[in-house]
């Protein structure tokens, strides 16, 4: 049987060799929106539990993106960042679920700017 792609063209070793990060502006910008996420997803898993049966199939199809997408990060043989987009695209949903959520808007507001500003931040450093 013919392939395609041949298996000796496929990387599959798992690497936790972090050393492309080591950037003060990709770690600050990472750490501010990993951790506004991680605040999201507590709130999004909550918001999980307490809903009616109705809407948690999508909750939960979009829990599970989002994990797997964490193995992928993860467990990528060759960190080069693209892998950060695959992250990142599930946890902008849940993130904008919770700022639709928040009941005062002066607190949605500081969110939203943070999430604003932690990308120039990284650009100017």
């Amino acid at each position: 049987m013919m392939f395609f792609f041949a298996k000796s063209n496929f990387d599959t070793g798992i690497s936790f060799e972090f050393t492309s990060y080591n950037n003060i502006g990709l770690i600050v910008g990472l750490t501010v929106i990993l951790t506004l996420g991680v605040w999201a997803l507590v709130y999004f898993i909550k918001t999980i539990i307490l809903k009616k049966q109705v809407n948690k199939g999508t909750r939960l199809i979009l829990l599970l993106a989002f994990l797997t997408s964490v193995f992928v990060t993860l467990f990528t043989p060759m960190k080069t960042g693209s892998e950060l987009l695959f992250l990142l695209i599930f946890l902008s949903l849940i993130m904008s679920n919770y700022v639709e959520q928040i009941k005062d808007r002066w607190f949605a507001e500081i969110y939203v700017w943070i999430l604003f500003l932690a990308p120039i931040i990284y650009l100017v450093n």
